[in-house]
């Protein structure tokens, strides 16, 4: 067991080390990189999809209850007044969605776990007051969904695995090149090519 394992291990940073190397002059960290758009979605989505959707809906409620005003039937009073669905599967795509960003662009930007706590906390917040003043009450629902989150998170728990070391080994080549650069140009050239390679070779 422990030579599988052994052998499994070495397999394992030899790819990790490959990839790094693939990945060292793809400007992870650039303005236009994907690591600052990732964040930049993740707070777009704190203040579109959990604070300015529900501004909305109460907006739309409120206005509903003044065009009521200017009913004369029951029955359209009691139409104008109902109050709005609360819509499960787009809050919950919302949340997959962010623990996805999180767990697979966390290590590259740990500022990410602090960002998708703080929007997952404002997201309960608002939701348990909207469903108290605002929405309906929602529809009823089983274990099946909790059964299919199960085996999501369990992808998303492989791929956090398998992209920590990534970003890690990335990160550790680029600041080796960038040494080697400032100290043999040739030897930079060289850590480009061959990810194995240190600077005391």
């Amino acid at each position: 067991v422990s030579s599988s394992f052994h052998a499994a291990y070495v397999v394992f940073c030899t790819v990790m080390q490959a990839f790094a190397m693939r990945l060292s002059n793809v400007g992870w960290y650039e303005a236009t990189g994907v690591v600052p758009q990732m964040i930049v979605i993740a707070l777009t989505d704190i203040v579109l999809l959990v604070l300015l959707s529900e501004i909305s809906a109460i907006g739309l409620m409120l206005l509903k209850r003044l065009l009521a005003r200017c009913k004369s039937a029951q029955l359209s009073i009691n139409a104008w007044f109902r109050p709005p669905e609360w819509i499960f599967a787009d809050r919950y795509a919302h949340m997959l969605k962010l623990v996805a960003v999180v767990m697979c662009f966390g290590p590259a930007a740990p500022v990410l776990y602090f960002i998708g706590g703080i929007s997952l906390l404002l997201s309960v917040t608002i939701q348990k007051f909207m469903l108290l003043k605002v929405y309906a009450r929602p529809r009823p629902l089983d274990d099946a969904l909790a059964w299919r989150s199960r085996g999501f998170l369990q992808a998303l728990f492989f791929l956090h695995v398998t992209m920590a070391p990534l970003f890690y080994a990335e990160r550790f080549h680029a600041i080796l090149a960038a040494t080697a650069a400032a100290k043999d140009p040739s030897k930079a050239a060289a850590l480009q090519w061959y990810p194995g390679a240190t600077l005391s070779e």
